[in-house]
């Protein structure tokens, strides 16, 4: 699973200085809903270089509503002239994503550059950040970052979090999490399944990790019966343009999931998207007759012609991980089933 940290750099307008002063700096966890000053929305809360991430926070990330939890810093300056910005850097000790409300705009990094705008003369300045919710595996050590500003090359302050991420009761490994899903079945026709043994194990959602909640009783060759099916990407692949390129397909509102009605409707825009010389994107899901569903810079696209297929302008860097669910509805067997070929064969195709 990725783990998110997102520095929110949407601060006001600038002003320089040649006698900067920064005085009560303050890093640790954020409070953002309580106001203790008139000129800033949101302070320092408790001061500290241990961040426990929780899912109580939300937060805005790449478009969508996320869980998170809310840390920064906070300071006050006085000397500042018109166009002033600290120059400010993030080193982390494993690589992680970095974005803001509106976009991912750096991938497996481990640095990060970005200015901080002062306006006035004096003032306060309140930088939130925050990390969005992720499970890990309770062998993995503490995201360590180091940031640091500096102005006219003298660094003016320092500030060291210690990001302690949520691991399962137990010590199990998270099971994949969704990264995008479709109300589909791979392929074209609709299939025919079958059992392939004496019992099936369904689930309470179409997740590895959700709650088991019955055993039905099969005979091999007995047909399984579903009323819904989830495609589910768990890793979405990569594929890295080799030179400047444009892709056109049907462009969906959203980045995560899309539904069965919203596939089928007739009124979705088409859209022309164009990829830079190394630029990467997003391979999640192949579709029927040479489609694909690829991500770029957030933007959700039914590729008419899958890159993933053109070899000789991109480049595969990885391939998606996915997984089949159906759900059964019928007496004595609810629930979701994964298809696999451990316990369902895949018998035919209906047109």
């Amino acid at each position: 699973m990725r783990l998110l940290l997102i520095p929110l750099l949407a601060i006001s307008a600038p002003s320089p200085a040649t006698a900067l002063k920064i005085s009560n700096f303050r890093a640790g966890l954020a409070c953002t809903n309580t106001d203790v000053r008139e000129d800033t929305r949101g302070w320092i809360c408790h001061v500290t270089e241990e961040i426990l991430v929780t899912d109580q926070g939300r937060c805005r990330y790449n478009g969508e509503d996320r869980l998170c939890t809310w840390a920064g810093f906070e300071f006050d300056y006085r000397g500042a002239k018109p166009g002033i910005e600290l120059e400010c850097t993030t080193e982390q000790s494993r690589p992680t994503t970095f974005g803001n409300p509106a976009e991912e705009f750096a991938r497996d990094s481990k640095r990060q550059e970005f200015t901080l705008p002062l306006e006035g003369s004096e003032g306060h300045f309140f930088n939130p950040q925050y990390f969005t919710f992720g499970i890990r595996p309770p062998s993995d050590e503490p995201l360590l970052s180091e940031g640091s500003c500096s102005f006219e090359g003298k660094e003016v302050f320092r500030y060291r979090f210690r990001t302690h991420f949520p691991s399962l009761p137990g010590g199990g490994d998270p099971a994949p999490k969704a990264v995008f899903s479709t109300d589909l079945w791979p392929g074209e026709g609709t299939p025919v399944l079958v059992a392939k043994g004496d019992s099936l194990g369904l689930k309470a959602a179409p997740s590895t990790s959700s709650k088991d909640i019955s055993r039905v009783r099969t005979k091999p060759g007995d047909r399984l019966c579903f009323v819904e099916t989830r495609y589910v990407t768990t890793r979405h692949g990569l594929l890295r343009a080799r030179a400047a390129s444009a892709l056109e397909g049907r462009r969906f509102a959203g980045s995560r999931a899309v539904s069965r009605d919203d596939y089928y409707a007739t009124d979705v825009p088409t859209a022309r998207l164009t990829v830079g010389p190394s630029q990467t994107l997003d391979y999640l899901q192949d579709r029927a007759e040479g489609t694909c569903f690829v991500r770029i810079e957030g933007v959700l696209l039914e590729a008419s012609d899958c890159p993933a297929n053109d070899p000789d302008r991109f480049e595969l860097l990885r391939e998606p991980v996915v997984e089949w669910w159906v759900r059964l509805d019928s007496p004595g067997a609810e629930g979701w089933l994964k298809v696999d070929d451990d316990s369902v064969r895949e018998l035919e195709r209906e047109f």
